[in-house]
C-alpha cells in the first residue's frame, strides 16, 4: 500500500478487510446487513470500462450486502442540461445493460435484502431534500477543493482558460495590447514562471481589477512609481495604460497582477460551471446517505468523493445529532479496476469515443479492435513487442479464462495471458492475430450478456416494473432518512 492510500485507509475512507464483514450487530443485538450504494449517470449505454471498474463486482455483492444501485439521471443533467430528452431512452439503456451483466433485481413485496434494489434518482425526492440542507453546512473550499471535481469541469471543457472581458469592459487600444504581448508579458512569464501561458486580456483583467481595489500602500507605489518613470506628464494616456505600463518599474505591482491574474485562472472554469455541476460532490453525498450506505464501491480516483461526504455526514452529526447519530459515515470499498480507452488514452470514456460497448456486436466490436493502438514501435510483424505497453495486452489481462467464466466455458483455443506476453516479446505472433484473439474471447463473454439484453428488450414494460419497484424502496428509505435529519435540525414543525 502506497502512502497516499495509506493515508486514506487511515483516515477511515476507506475501509479495511475488518470492514467488509457483510453483517454488524446493532445497540439492540440485532444482526443487520450491512448495505451497499453504486449507481452509473444515465448518459447512454455501459462499456468495458463500466464493466471492469463496476459492474462486475455488483453481480459478485448483491447478494452479499444490502444493495442498492442508483440510476443518477439527476447528475446526468449537470453536463447534459441542454438535451434532456436522452434521459429518458438512456434510464432505459443502462436498466437493459444491468440486466445484461447479470443483476438479481428486486421486484417488489418484502425486501428479505438479497436482491438488487433499482432506483431512479429523479424520482427519489429525498435526495433533492437532503442535498439543500446539506449544502447548508459545506464550505466551499472542500467543494472546490475535490480533484475529481476539477478533472470533470477540464474533461467538460469548464476549466483553465481566463474568461475574456465582458461586452460593458471598454475596449482595449490596439497599442497598448501590443506592448504588453511584446513587453510586459515576456517580463511577467519570466520572473514568475507559475503563470504559465498568459495573454494579453489576463493583463488587463487583473490591471483593472487592481485599478479598483488598491488599498493605501498599492495606491502610494503606484504614484511613485508613476511619477518616476514620468508618465504622469503624459495626459494622453489613461490610467490603466499608466498602469501597465508602470509594471515595469514596480516589482511590487508586478506581484499584485500576478496573483490577480492566478485568482482570475484558478475561478474562470468556476464561472462557467452551473450551480448543479459545482454542487455535484454535496447531490452526490446525499445520493449515498440517503440509504445510509455502509460501503460505496468506487476506484482509487473516486475516494475523494467519499471522503467529502464522510466530512459532510460528520457535520451533519456533530451540528445536530447530538450523542444520535443521524447519517452513516460511508467507506469507500475499493475494488475493480481502470482500462485504457482503444486510443490508448488514460481511460475508456463515451465523451472520448474510444469505447467498446456491452451491447456491441461482434462487428462492431472487431472493427473496433482492430483499429486500437499497440505497440508504437512494433511495426512489422516479426518486431519484437513491449506488452506492458500494449492497450490489447491490458485487455487480455482483464478479459480471459480466470477472470471470466463465460471465457473459460467457451474453451477458447488462445494462448493464456503469460503466453501471449512471451509470444509478443519474441515476435512469436502479430498484433492482428492477437487482436483477432481477444475479439474471440470478447464474444464469448459478451454473448450471453447480449441474449439477456436480447430478452428484456422484448419486455419493456417489465423493466419498467423493476425500475419502479426498486424506485419505491428507495423512496422508503430516503423519507426515513429526510425525516430523521428534519428531526434532528428541528424542522419537523407538524410533528
Amino acid at each position: 500500500m502506497d502512502e497516499q492510500q495509506r493515508t486514506k485507509a487511515d483516515s477511515g475512507a476507506v475501509a479495511r478487510e475488518a470492514d467488509l464483514e457483510p453483517t454488524y450487530t446493532d445497540k439492540a443485538g440485532n444482526v443487520v446487513k450491512k448495505r451497499i450504494l453504486t449507481g452509473d449517470r444515465t448518459t447512454g449505454k455501459l462499456h468495458l470500462g463500466h464493466y471492469v471498474g463496476s459492474l462486475r463486482n455488483r453481480v459478485k455483492y448483491q447478494s452479499i450486502y444490502d444493495t442498492f444501485i442508483l440510476m443518477a439521471d439527476v447528475q446526468a443533467l449537470t453536463t447534459h442540461w441542454e438535451n434532456p430528452k436522452i434521459l429518458k431512452e438512456s434510464v432505459r439503456e443502462v436498466a437493459l445493460d444491468y440486466m445484461a451483466v447479470g443483476l438479481d433485481p428486486y421486484t417488489g413485496g418484502p425486501d428479505d435484502q438479497t436482491k438488487a434494489k433499482i432506483v431512479v434518482q429523479s424520482h427519489v425526492s429525498a435526495i433533492a431534500e437532503l442535498t439543500v440542507l446539506y449544502g447548508l453546512v459545506t464550505p466551499m473550499s472542500i467543494v472546490l477543493d475535490n480533484p475529481t471535481t476539477k478533472a470533470e469541469a477540464q474533461q467538460y471543457g469548464m476549466g483553465g482558460e481566463a474568461a475574456p472581458a465582458g461586452p460593458t469592459e471598454e475596449k482595449t487600444d490596439v497599442t497598448l495590447i501590443t506592448y504588453i504581448e511584446e513587453s510586459t508579458i515576456p517580463q511577467l512569464t519570466t520572473e514568475f514562471s507559475e503563470l504559465g501561458e498568459i495573454d494579453a486580456n489576463d493583463i488587463v483583467l487583473a490591471s483593472r481589477e487592481l485599478l479598483k481595489t488598491m488599498d493605501v500602500s498599492q495606491a502610494q507605489e503606484y504614484q511613485q512609481t508613476k511619477a518616476a518613470a514620468g508618465r504622469a506628464a503624459e495626459a494622453a494616456l489613461d490610467e490603466l495604460s499608466e498602469l501597465i505600463y508602470t509594471l515595469e518599474q514596480s516589482k511590487t505591482l508586478r506581484k499584485d497582477v500576478r496573483s490577480l491574474i492566478i485568482r482570475h485562472k484558478r475561478t474562470a472554469g468556476i464561472r462557467q460551471m452551473t450551480y448543479g455541476f459545482l454542487g455535484y460532490p454535496v447531490s452526490q453525498a446525499a445520493d449515498i446517505t440517503f440509504v445510509n450506505a455502509h460501503l460505496v464501491p468506487v476506484g482509487e480516483d473516486q475516494v475523494p468523493h467519499i471522503e467529502l461526504t464522510r466530512e459532510i455526514a460528520r457535520r451533519m452529526n456533530k451540528q445536530y445529532g447530538g450523542r444520535r447519530r443521524i447519517l452513516v459515515e460511508p467507506q469507500a470499498l475499493i475494488g475493480g479496476a481502470t482500462i485504457k480507452g482503444l486510443d490508448g488514452n488514460a481511460k475508456m470514456s463515451k465523451s472520448l469515443g474510444n469505447a467498446v460497448y456491452l451491447s456491441d456486436s461482434d462487428q462492431d466490436i472487431w472493427s473496433k479492435v482492430k483499429k486500437a493502438v499497440t505497440d508504437p514501435q512494433r511495426v512489422r510483424k516479426d518486431d519484437p513487442g513491449r506488452p506492458e505497453i500494449c492497450t490489447i495486452f491490458a485487455y487480455h489481462q482483464q478479459f480471459n479464462a480466470t477472470t471470466e467464466p463465460n471465457i473459460a466455458a467457451a474453451d477458447l483455443n488462445v494462448p493464456a495471458v503469460e503466453e501471449t506476453a512471451q509470444m509478443c516479446r519474441t515476435a512469436g505472433i502479430g498484433c492482428v492475430e492477437c487482436k483477432q484473439n481477444l475479439a474471440a474471447k470478447l464474444k464469448a463473454m459478451l454473448d450471453p450478456m447480449r441474449e439477456r439484453r436480447s430478452k428484456w428488450e422484448k419486455d419493456i414494460p417489465g423493466l419498467m416494473d423493476i425500475l419502479k419497484a426498486g424506485t419505491g424502496r428507495g423512496n422508503e428509505e430516503g423519507n426515513a432518512t429526510a425525516d430523521r435529519v428534519k428531526t434532528a435540525m428541528h424542522v419537523d414543525y407538524w410533528k
